[in-house]
């Protein structure tokens, strides 16, 4: 479906939360039409086990849910 997909992530950890912002780029291959996504995760850790996960479209939103915003 793609071509030339690249994934870039930052990590940031905040006390028992694990911050990931991740841009993923790339090419359609039937249309040729290129895209550059920008996502975050917020992964919360319990004893080394994730607890929660949720996903961010916006990056201050995603650091104010982890308490670095």
């Amino acid at each position: 479906m793609f071509d030339d997909v690249a994934t870039e992530a930052e990590r940031m950890d905040a006390d028992d939360k694990v911050l990931a912002f991740v841009r993923v780029t790339g090419v359609g291959t039937a249309s040729g039409a290129e895209f550059d996504i920008r996502i975050a995760h917020l992964w919360t850790l319990r004893d080394g086990l994730v607890v929660r996960g949720e996903g961010y479209g916006d990056r201050d939103r995603a650091l104010e849910a982890a308490g670095l915003g």
